[in-house]
């Protein structure tokens, strides 16, 4: 637990919050109220939903303790994952929630089945209740509210407990709420649950004291740019990379990009950097790197003779970064898709900095209405010519390139599958490499124990060529559904390319009989902004969005970490995708294994994390804290050369 809270504490300071609610539920609510007891001034108050604040006796901890020590073992004992789960679900705790909710409880346990439980004896043991001090006095503080579900007899009698404690009778009833579910209270009742953070926030606001002025005036609504640089990029590949389309790519080349803009705050003028990507991956866009090099600097030249001001609300990813970018480049160029996914990258790290954002994403989630997350999973990518063997170092989501010869891949994937049973989940590309028969003799190929887990396949089958416009995108879809149905629906789709390049709509997808379950989105190739504009619509339709790199430096896979981050859609994304094809939310930026050498800093391979029983993750706060240090340390040096402002 403590090491929990000074994470938590850490986290708080990054983010540069001004003494926020902390809410937290069962254990992240006791959590919360180690927090508060520990560090008071850092909080304004504590939502505890279904929390235990602690036993009160010696003998009650040292007991638990040894509760939890025999639950470790029978969690841990081989293959008893799902009867532990089923019975753990059963106790009275949760209400009954398996007749109550069927849907619900079959949503959770496919959550909790994925868990590895070595991890989860971790927290069980590390952080079992006996291990916690006697928290009961945070429960009399004005500043301290409790929720629980009134289906719970266990935490309804401490709920009463709690009301006992309150010093004032008469706000007892506003400082404890019930809900009519079991334990799981997020899970049965979200909008509840925020509806009710929103009161207690109200409340608090109206209690706050006026604050002192922000240090950047509030009545700013843009920044004008005061220089504009591009500085080449070129970084070795750890081995030739073999793509779909192309000959053998042995490094990778680019430009970053790097914008500069001054802002008057308390101390003085000060200035601001944002820094951004721009490489196209040969045979994948359409333009070629000297394309986007003469139009790169083309922009930035017109940009460094007239500078633009920048609009604030661009960030926000909702049109009114193309209305800028329309207005503010010389007049007749179209922005190469490579060229605005860099200076879109570039304005939104600038701008999040000029605004004081430590997360360049806030302002886009609070756009698109989407919860947000504080980092992203990350899928491993196996290409074609890959050995399988050692390739997993620690996923547990796993991209497989097919679209080849339909039984060799095949049999690949059954290899991959046989080395993570219970442990992978499996996303597979075909890239349009097979006809529709090519495809389901494929699909025949797996077992039924592999397609389980399988999240999805890519563009499974050709375009049909010999035709145009809605004919051909009707044909396309209707294959899919052929496809799907010679396969016996075994297997979900993901649209990927027919996306990128234009040649399908997301409006299409709604129509199509057959099962799609993700979308698979590429800001290099649609830009930041119609990536997030495709990412809505797809959640509309229950899809998950997944992001994906081409081969990029950290630079350009940090941005796309933090606009998948800010386009989750929270605590409520659970269950996305199509019918029983449930996708989890891991994106595209496993190519980061493919760099030899890194221009950020700390190289992109070192801010990703291997969680026990989770596979790859990567915090979005971190990747923010690379792209300013890594910006900083360019313009300091480009500064000294004499590419200063101009």
């Amino acid at each position: 637990l403590p090491f929990a809270v000074e994470a938590v504490v850490d986290l708080l300071d990054r983010l540069n919050l001004d003494r926020p609610l902390l809410v937290g539920y069962s254990l992240g609510g006791r959590v919360a109220m180690c927090l508060a007891s520990q560090h008071p001034g850092k909080i304004r108050g504590v939502l505890a939903l279904s929390a235990n604040p602690g036993l009160e006796s010696v003998s009650e901890r040292r007991q638990r303790l040894a509760t939890d020590f025999a639950v470790s073992q029978k969690l841990t004992k081989p293959g008893n994952l799902p009867t532990f789960l089923k019975n753990w679900y059963s106790v009275g705790l949760w209400g009954d929630l398996a007749k109550r909710n069927p849907e619900k409880y079959e949503s959770m346990l496919k959550k909790r089945l994925r868990v590895d439980p070595e991890a989860a004896v971790c927290p069980l043991l590390g952080m079992s209740l006996g291990r916690q001090g006697n928290l009961w006095g945070l429960t009399s503080n004005k500043n301290f509210w409790y929720a629980y579900g009134s289906l719970d007899s266990k935490f309804s009698a401490i709920a009463d407990k709690v009301r006992s404690r309150v010093a004032d009778p008469l706000t007892s009833a506003s400082r404890v709420t019930s809900f009519e579910a079991g334990h799981a209270v997020v899970e049965e009742k979200p909008q509840e649950v925020a509806n009710l953070i929103s009161t207690i926030l109200s409340d608090l606001q109206d209690c706050e004291e006026p604050k002192i002025p922000a240090e950047r005036a509030p009545s700013l609504e843009g920044v004008r740019l005061t220089a504009c640089w591009s500085e080449a990029l070129e970084l070795p590949l750890t081995a030739p990379l073999l793509l779909s389309r192309g000959s053998p790519t042995q490094r990778r080349s680019g430009r970053l990009v790097l914008l500069r803009a001054e802002v008057e705050t308390a101390t003085g003028r000060t200035g601001f950097h944002g820094l951004g990507e721009v490489s196209p991956l040969p045979m994948f866009h359409k333009e070629s790197l000297a394309d986007a090099e003469q139009q790169l600097s083309s922009v930035l030249e017109a940009w460094n003779q007239r500078p633009p001001t920048v609009p604030l609300n661009v960030r926000c990813l909702d049109g009114k970064m193309t209305e800028f970018l329309e207005s503010a480049c010389p007049r007749g160029v179209t922005l190469l898709p490579s060229v605005r996914s860099g200076l879109e990258s570039a304005l939104l790290h600038l701008l999040s900095r000029v605004v004081g954002d430590r997360h360049l994403g806030l302002a886009i989630a609070a756009s698109h209405q989407q919860g947000g997350e504080s980092g992203i999973g990350v899928n491993a990518l196996i290409a074609r010519e890959e050995d399988l063997r050692g390739a997993l170092a620690g996923a547990t989501v796993v991209k497989v390139k097919v679209g080849r010869n339909p039984q060799e891949d095949a049999a690949k994937v059954e290899s991959l599958a046989s080395q993570g049973r219970g442990k992978l989940r499996l996303r597979l590309d075909a890239n349009q490499g097979w006809t529709v028969e090519q495809a389901a003799e494929f699909i025949s190929g797996l077992s039924d124990e592999t397609t389980k887990m399988i999240e999805y396949l890519e563009e499974p089958v050709e375009w049909p060529t010999n035709l145009t416009g809605a004919a051909a995108s009707e044909a396309f879809l209707a294959d899919w559904e052929r496809l799907s149905e010679l396969s016996g629906r075994r297997i979900a789709f993901a649209a990927d390319e027919s996306l990128t390049e234009g040649q399908l709509k997301v409006e299409q997808l709604a129509g199509c009989r057959a099962p799609i379950a993700a979308l698979v989105l590429k800001p290099a190739l649609q830009g930041l902004e119609e990536t997030a504009t495709l990412a809505a619509k797809g959640l509309k339709q229950g899809r998950r969005p997944i992001l994906t790199s081409a081969f990029e430096s950290g630079v350009a896979l940090s941005h796309f970490s933090l606009l998948a981050a800010a386009l989750a859609p929270g605590s409520g994304d659970a269950g996305l995708g199509c019918g029983d094809w449930e996708v989890s939310a891991s994106h595209g930026m496993g190519t980061f294994t493919r760099l030899a050498e890194d221009v950020l800093d700390p190289p992109f391979a070192d801010l990703v994390e291997s969680r026990r029983g989770y596979g790859w993750y990567i915090d979005a706060m971190r990747c923010q804290e690379a792209l300013t240090r890594t910006a900083d340390a360019l313009a300091s040096s480009l500064s000294g050369d004499g590419f200063g402002e101009r």
